[in-house]
This record gives structure tokens, sequence and C-alpha cells, in this order.
């Protein structure tokens, strides 16, 4: 049987959550300004178009239905036009499908590398100043509760929690890990 949970421990954990959405959003909207200084078009660049960039980034190639798969909550239209905008900044390749030629495939191009290595830079940071509050058993005590964390929602079936955020291991956790 399942002891019950503390009502004020589920709001530190509630308050944990929103200063972590909070602080995401703060990279995601300086990389937007970011993005300005590198290129004229890419500071009208979106939130959801910076998380398509981010897919073709680490998948590579994808076919549209992929995309959409991956972006669950995006319209194949707005998925259309999202692709056509950035096709035209040269963030993307379209071509047909050889395979499929009712199919187009997506790829990335070398241009939005530097958008994807400047704001994993500065999801590092972020994270560095998190565990620059921590000792070193606390750090390792906080990727141990990360692990059972991540482990019972990759065993629930909320449907608001995505496959690729449950799949997120960043680097330094994995360093912290092998030492």
């Amino acid at each position: 049987m399942q002891t019950p949970i503390d009502p004020g421990q589920l709001e530190y954990i509630r308050e944990f959550i929103a200063l972590l959405g909070q602080q995401v959003k703060k990279c995601t909207d300086l990389q937007i300004k970011k993005c300005a200084e590198l290129s004229v078009d890419a500071c009208k660049i979106n939130n959801q178009e910076l998380s398509l960039l981010f897919l073709l980034n680490e998948r590579g190639t994808l076919a549209v239905k992929e995309i959409a798969c991956s972006l669950e909550c995006t319209s194949l239209s707005t998925l259309t036009r999202m692709l056509d905008k950035l096709e035209e900044y040269g963030y993307i390749n379209r071509k047909l499908d050889c395979n499929d030629r009712r199919s187009f495939l997506i790829s990335p191009t070398q241009k939005i590398a530097a958008i994807v290595e400047s704001y994993q830079e500065q999801i590092q940071s972020v994270a560095y100043t998190m565990l620059e509050a921590l000792s070193p058993a606390e750090r390792l005590t906080l990727i141990e509760l990360y692990g059972k964390i991540k482990g019972n929602l990759s065993r629930s079936d909320s449907n608001y929690i995505s496959e690729e955020l449950l799949s997120f291991s960043p680097p330094s956790i994995k360093q912290s890990l092998n030492k």
C-alpha cells in the first residue's frame, strides 16, 4: 500500500515543476532573441517551429507524417505552413520521397546547428546553476530521484507526457553517473 502524499510536499513539487517550466521558457525566449542576432529571419521563429528544428536536428531526415506524429499538438495545415516558412528561411530541405511519391521528406540544413547548440548551452547553464546549490551527495540523490520519477512517469498512461521528455538525459547527468 502506498503512503499518502503530504499536501505540503505536493505544493513544493508543483512549485518545482512551475520553476522548471519558467526556466525552459526563459531559455526558449532567449534562444529566439539570439536567433535574431544570427539571422533576420530567425527572429520570426516561434516555439513550435523551434521544437520542429530540434526534432529534425536530433532525428535527421523525416517524412512529414513522422513529424506530424512527433508534434502531436500540431495540425497538418499548421505543420505545412511551418515547413513552408522554415524552408523559405533555409532551415530545412523538402524533397519528394522516391519510395512514396505522395510523401515528402524533410531534412535539416546546417543552418540550424548554431541555433540548437546555443539553446543547449543555455539549458546547460540553467542545469549548472541548479546543481551549484547542491553538495555532490545531494546531486547524486537528485539524479537517483530523477530516475525513479522518470520510471514512474513512463509507466503512467498520461497522454500529456511526451516520449521525448521521458527520454531526455542531459549529458551532465550521464557524466555525473559515470564518476
